[in-house]
């Protein structure tokens, strides 16, 4: 705040801006100001491309689909088609029988009506990764009749601009009984301003007082409550060197006078009293903490074997599914079968060999020491005839920090190459896991390490 009204603010030209507003203000003493409140500058409205609804249309002709493993269900995202949750009670989805639940299904005509609908330079905000940034949403309807509701499954899918992001799923709610919400990161929305993650703005606003006497502008209620404050942080100040200075095994103490230390000590218990409120979250949370471990406890000893594979989508109708030692198949289920293509297998002595003469030094990644992502090779896989080569996977592991589900997995494949291929498979699982690799980012599981 200031002391007195600059007179170029005095002048009726200077009070029809376009990039502020002015209003008067008065505190409840009857203290007086003039303050200039800039407005936000908005540019999203010289855009002239496509709309979110446009620019997700790639995603529904490419037929693609992502997914989401966690601890049972899978989950199935084909965009612009259906969202179906399952669990494999076999390998093969076709030959076993599995519990699904579709839990929506696209409508074109629909999707259209709430495009026009929806306000494209004013979208809803959503923060994601503390990132706060525009969305927009698409509502899968009809799905599976709910056996709480009676009423069809439904589920939102908000899409969220994130550059490089590989259209992957952040995370899954059910915000109530048979209704869901399903985030996924694309790059495909960032080139339509309103969704680009907002950067940070201060927009100040400044206050003068009308009274040129008036040598401060601060209004004296304000003064009081921060000198009060000022009082309260010289209290706590001087409380935390009294617990610093307090060694409860010896029977010597400074001397701050005894009246000092029993007021000092009443609110040292006040402070440092333990709520139940707190003991009940940690209890909780422990407890949660536990029961996620046995789940991760079995997950990574089958995954680590190769008895537990991940499965995931691509473009069309091919799935893919990688089985972690063992192999990387491409593959497609119908009525008449599986067809399989197989994109590589895992060999360590072709592993070590690949490190030792291609990819020395960048098959860990490391940050503050800590391993975020190790790189295996599966070779072998079948002849492909564009360049006549075996195909090959490169599989990257990572550790990867979520908001969401702790237990989730995320996969994606990439062909950079005719016939080479890289899969990534990312999860918070994986964080801990990863430190045990060995130097040729190998993991085995505890009892397989003791054996060794």
């Amino acid at each position: 705040m200031r002391s007195d009204i600059p007179d170029s603010l005095l002048s009726t030209e200077s009070m029809n801006r376009d990039d502020r507003s002015f209003i008067q203000l008065a505190s409840k003493d009857d203290e007086n100001y003039f303050c200039s409140i800039p407005f936000p500058q908005i540019k999203n409205q010289m855009y002239r491309g496509p709309s979110p609804n446009e620019l997700l249309q790639s995603l529904y002709t490419e037929f693609v689909c992502s997914y989401w493993l966690d601890l049972y269900w899978t989950y199935e995202l084909c965009h612009g088609r259906y969202i179906l949750q399952y669990h494999n009670d076999g390998k093969e989805i076709v030959k076993s029988p599995r519990s699904e639940f579709y839990l929506g299904y696209f409508r074109r005509e629909a999707s259209k009506l709430d495009d026009k609908l929806f306000d494209h330079f004013n979208p809803p905000i959503r923060k994601i990764d503390n990132k706060e940034g525009g969305y927009y949403p698409v509502t899968y309807r009809q799905g599976t009749v709910c056996d709480l509701t009676g009423k069809p499954r439904e589920t939102v899918v908000i899409y969220v601009c994130k550059e490089n992001a590989k259209d992957q799923i952040y995370s899954i709610a059910e915000i109530s009984s048979c209704s869901y919400e399903i985030i996924v990161l694309t790059k495909r929305l960032c080139l339509h301003p309103s969704f680009q993650p907002k950067a940070p703005t201060n927009n100040e606003v400044v206050c003068y007082a009308t009274d040129s006497e008036q040598k401060e502008a601060t209004p004296t209620s304000l003064l009081a409550l921060e000198f009060e404050l000022a009082n309260v942080k010289e209290k706590e100040y001087s409380l935390m060197h009294l617990q610093k200075d307090f060694d409860p095994s010896s029977s010597e103490m400074k001397d701050y006078g005894s009246e000092d230390i029993e007021h000092e000590s009443s609110i040292q218990k006040i402070l440092l009293k333990p709520t139940s409120t707190d003991g009940v979250i940690e209890k909780i949370s422990h407890e949660s903490r536990n029961s996620v471990s046995i789940f991760d406890e079995v997950f990574i000893k089958y995954f680590l074997s190769g008895k537990h594979c991940l499965y995931g989508g691509g473009t069309g109708w091919w799935k893919y599914e990688f089985c972690y030692g063992k192999s990387v198949i491409q593959f497609h289920e119908d009525i008449n079968g599986r067809t399989e293509i197989v994109l590589g297998v895992f060999n360590e002595i072709i592993h070590k060999q690949w490190i030792k003469e291609v990819n020395s030094g960048k098959h860990i990644l490391k940050l503050d020491g800590k391993i975020l992502q190790v790189i295996h090779f599966y070779a072998g896989g079948d002849i492909c005839e564009d360049v006549n080569i075996a195909r090959s996977v490169e599989v990257r592991i990572r550790c990867r920090e979520s908001f969401g589900s702790q237990t989730a997995v995320t996969l994606y494949l990439l062909e950079p190459h005719t016939c080479n291929y890289v899969l990534s498979v990312e999860s918070p699982r994986f964080c801990a896991l990863l430190q045990e690799a060995d130097e040729y980012g190998l993991i085995k599981f505890p009892e397989e390490r003791n054996k060794t």
